[in-house]
């Protein structure tokens, strides 16, 4: 049980790297369409929808908590990677925004899922 746990753990924190990587250079890529609070807006919809999925079945094999209990984990990150790029988007370019997502991410962001999401 414990090498199921290590393994899980293992799944999660390459998930969350993952996630903390792709969905910068989404926002980055997005960046080139659409005003910066516009990209901010549509990346967190699409990473939190696919990550949702990939933690719901890759991770936790469908013992996922249900949604709300996620939609509660990502929402002060969420929150704050719209507000950094609505706030920001005229004093920093949109990788500097970028890079002040990274951070927050690593750091409350991993504390929070962690908290909220867990297996029954």
């Amino acid at each position: 049980m414990k090498l199921l746990k290590n393994k899980q753990y293992f799944k999660y924190i390459l998930s969350g790297f993952i996630f903390t990587t792709i969905g910068p250079s989404l926002f980055l890529f997005l960046c080139l369409f659409l005003p910066t609070d516009q990209a901010a807006i549509l990346n967190e919809l699409i990473i939190h929808t696919v990550r949702y999925k990939t933690l719901k079945y890759y991770v936790f094999n469908a013992n996922l908590a249900n949604p709300l209990d996620y939609l509660f984990s990502i929402l002060p990150l969420s929150l704050f990677n719209i507000s950094a790029a609505y706030f920001l988007k005229d004093i920093y370019r949109p990788i500097q925004i970028a890079a002040i997502s990274i951070l927050y991410s690593f750091t409350l962001g991993y504390f929070l899922t962690k908290y909220f999401i867990k297996k029954k």
